[in-house]
């Protein structure tokens, strides 16, 4: 297991090709990288802070490129199920 830190209270563990996205004790997004999908929370977008490290997670930990808020949002409520899904968290 690896944590890699984005900012102050914004971590990511790291563990056997998964990466998981916390900002404080909240988790905001896993990516499996062994199968290319996202799993995202409700909180991605909680506050300026937040969503400035959820698109390092994103940039930095998995293999698709975060666009806008907006585009986001999109590919989130869309039929792209096969590659993000949203999370009950």
């Amino acid at each position: 297991m690896k944590i890699h830190t984005l900012g102050k209270n914004q971590i990511v563990i790291e563990k056997d090709g998964e990466y998981t996205f916390f900002s404080y004790d909240t988790k905001i997004a896993e990516y499996s990288a062994n199968c290319g999908v996202i799993e995202v929370g409700s909180k991605w977008d909680y506050s300026k802070t937040t969503l400035k490290h959820f698109k390092q997670f994103i940039d930095n930990f998995t293999n698709m490129d975060y666009l806008s808020k907006g585009q986001f949002y999109v590919l989130l409520n869309g039929d792209n199920q096969d590659y993000i899904i949203k999370a009950d968290y």
